[in-house]
């Protein structure tokens, strides 16, 4: 992270006085009153790094000895708490550096996520073929009775997901994170919509475009190799669905919820299907 930016994040701190020395050692006294504290940078902030939540942030780059300090750590805390609200407002200045911050933070979101991806996905198709079921579905399954195969578990975990998008023929349907393929080619095979699976793994884009071709569904089906924060769709969605997506992608802030590229009918609505845990126990 430039320099700027965080001399920019600094001078907004309108409570005490301190200096920061930087990874090359320039050296910068904020506040008009004699030095406190000092911050010592060992090394550059990360790309992702997000000043828009401070306290976490430098705690968590301070455990990843990205800086050091001199003084007393209350002197930190009060300077912090006392300004909070200009930290994350205030002057044109201001303005600059967040607006410099959600870009960065966007461009390391996406870097991270497709490095995430590859590293896991991308281990090979017959890697993942070995232990899951013909379908190639990745998450939760649905056992309605204990009898029922792990094939059984996955159709009816997907039929289930489409009945509650109550689909109908030539809808368009937009699966976030669509895995295999397997829900965008039993939507197309099941209530006829076109359906669009985006994901960021070359193997499994690789193999769901196969299976589309060898089911004869491509003028029903596509997929596309992108991030669902970089795709930009020309027709509108009437249904959007993502399973599993929370587990890859962390926390989806409203600046990755909006989804600025996709066109939503005006009667769109959507499935989100994920992994929920209260105190470390599974929620049903």
């Amino acid at each position: 992270m430039k320099k700027k930016i965080i001399k920019a994040f600094f001078e907004r701190v309108r409570e005490g006085c301190f200096t920061v020395k930087f990874w090359d050692g320039e050296e910068v006294v904020f506040g008009s009153d004699p030095p406190t504290v000092r911050i010592i940078f060992k090394k550059p902030l990360p790309l992702g790094f997000d000043l828009e939540d401070p306290v976490l942030s430098f705690g968590e780059a301070y455990m990843d000895e990205i800086f050091n300090f001199e003084g007393d750590l209350e002197d930190i805390i009060r300077m912090a708490l006392a300004s909070q609200d200009d930290l994350l407002s205030g002057g044109l200045g201001g303005k600059i550096a967040t607006g410099a911050l959600k870009t960065i933070n966007r461009v390391a979101v996406l870097v991270k996520q497709k490095e995430n991806i590859q590293h896991h996905y991308d281990l090979g198709n017959d890697f993942f073929s070995l232990w899951l079921d013909d379908t190639m579905s990745y998450s939760c399954a649905y056992f309605k009775t204990p009898e029922d195969s792990l094939y059984q578990a996955q159709l009816q975990k997907n039929d289930l997901i489409l009945k509650k998008l109550c689909l109908s023929p030539g809808q368009q349907l937009l699966d976030i994170g669509s895995g295999w393929g397997w829900l965008v080619i039993r939507a197309a095979q099941k209530y006829r919509v076109k359906a669009t699976g985006i994901t960021i793994s070359t193997e499994q884009y690789l193999a769901s475009r196969e299976r589309v071709k060898t089911l004869g569904l491509e003028d029903l089906v596509r997929i596309e190799l992108i991030d669902y924060l970089e795709f930009e769709s020309k027709e509108q969605f009437d249904r959007i669905v993502s399973v599993g997506m929370y587990e890859h992608v962390g926390e989806l802030k409203g600046d990755n919820l909006a989804f600025a590229g996709i066109q939503l009918s005006p009667v769109a609505c959507g499935e989100l299907k994920t992994a929920l845990r209260y105190n470390s126990r599974p929620l049903a």
